[in-house]
């Protein structure tokens, strides 16, 4: 048998790691910051259709239907995040998140299953506070930096989300720093972040028939997640990114990728999306945004060949 990932856990990190932040620091919020006294609701909506896997005994990614294992698997993942500028240098957020997965799965034996299932799946409570937020008519036109922390509580699933991929309900941390400025005159807009996730003890579960929750009650390995983006104005009306993104997994993993060879699973992408302004540039938090990414470099479960994200926020 060429592929040797039978078991359901790693599809269902696999719909973590993917999932996770890929274009930006969704949990930690912008990296400009709020203004004091303003409301700032954010709603983004993920699409992933996975469409490779990774086979431990190649050595490399194959068609995720070869062999036994995950078989297809389309995921949708929506945030709601609300944050709130605290002063001019510190804000605060709370962010659900909901997950939709419809996965299919074939077992050792050669049974095959799906699951089609959804459920909410962390909730966050998030702050940062701004350590640099200097401006000067020299060719770095500003610069801010941030650092920020968040705790995220992991819902309680029950046993056919959990083998489907909903989420594994572990509770979950992160640290880390943002960056944002503008080049010559804000010609060119720059904006980056680096954050090391902490993943606690999945949920304990027996799976069902056939197909048993292998993560049930193991440490999630945690995740360092990575975006550098750079930001061009098309007049009043729009502005482009281009930039790299992606994760790599702290930890070796005997339960993602092969469960006789620990490995380090990791995911880089490249980035590229397009900002509307309703109501012009000028009111930078009021914007429609739709972004990209292209896997480039992957060991992971399960990998796209592209994934979607739209995002729509205002400010009060």
């Amino acid at each position: 048998m060429r592929n040797r990932q039978v078991g359901v856990a790693g599809g269902v990190i696999a719909m973590m790691l993917c999932g996770v932040s890929t274009f930006g620091a969704d949990i930690l919020g912008c990296p400009k910051g709020i203004m004091e006294g303003t409301l700032w609701p954010r709603l983004s909506v993920q699409y992933l259709d996975m469409t490779e896997k990774w086979n431990a005994k190649e050595g490399d990614l194959v068609d995720i239907d070869e062999g036994a294992g995950l078989k297809s698997k389309k995921l949708i993942q929506t945030d709601l995040r609300l944050g709130y500028g605290l002063n001019s240098r510190c804000d605060i957020g709370v962010e659900l998140k909901y997950v939709s997965v419809e996965t299919e799965k074939q077992n050792a034996t050669g049974k095959r299953q799906s699951f089609k299932e959804a459920g909410l799946t962390e909730l966050w409570m998030a702050g940062k506070y701004f350590i640099v937020d200097q401006a000067s008519d020299s060719f770095f036109n500003y610069m801010k930096v941030s650092v920020g922390g968040a705790l995220g509580y992991g819902f309680s699933q029950d046993t056919e989300q959990l083998v489907a991929g909903v989420s594994p309900g572990c509770n979950k941390a992160q640290l880390g720093t943002l960056m944002h400025g503008g080049l010559h005159d804000n010609f060119i807009e720059y904006s980056a972040h680096l954050i090391y996730e902490w993943r606690g003890e999945a949920q304990e579960s027996d799976g069902v028939p056939g197909f048993p929750f292998n993560r049930s009650g193991e440490d999630v390995p945690d995740v360092l997640q990575y975006q550098m983006v750079v930001e061009k104005g098309l007049g009043e009306w729009f502005e482009v990114q281009l930039g790299l993104t992606g994760w790599y997994g702290t930890q070796k993993d005997d339960v993602l990728l092969d469960g006789s060879d620990p490995q380090h699973a990791y995911q880089n992408n490249v980035m590229a999306g397009i900002q509307f302004f309703p109501m012009t540039h000028d009111y930078e938090k009021r914007k429609l945004i739709l972004q990209a990414a292209m896997p480039y470099a992957s060991k992971a479960n399960a990998v796209p060949d592209y994934s979607v994200k739209m995002i729509a926020m205002w400010t009060f």
